[in-house]
């Protein structure tokens, strides 16, 4: 199950031993990792600091830090917004099944 916390972002409901949510899909934390990896390698390229980006979006640096650090999951809205913000997009596209 998971809680939208006030400051837009989706955290499932296990905590690790701070009591901080964690999330608990293996499958999701991979594809949401590449999505956090190349918004973190962009960023870079584009010599943006976590607390500008987070100004430019919005939101308060915790929440791009904590995101950055896989702590939190990022509702739809800010990481459309932070993507943005980025020159990114996300893609959609059919998983590829076996017939």
């Amino acid at each position: 199950m998971r809680s939208l916390c006030r400051k837009g972002c989706i955290a499932a409901m296990r905590t690790d031993n701070k009591g901080k949510a964690l999330a608990t899909d293996t499958a999701e934390n991979t594809e949401l990792s590449k999505i956090v990896n190349a918004m973190v390698e962009q960023r870079h390229h584009l010599g943006i600091s976590q607390r500008d980006l987070a100004e430019m979006c919005g939101v308060p640096h915790s929440t791009v830090a904590r995101i950055e650090a896989g702590r939190i999951i990022p509702n739809m809205g800010t990481l459309l917004k932070i993507c943005e913000r980025l020159y990114l997009t996300i893609k959609v596209e059919p998983i590829q099944t076996e017939e």
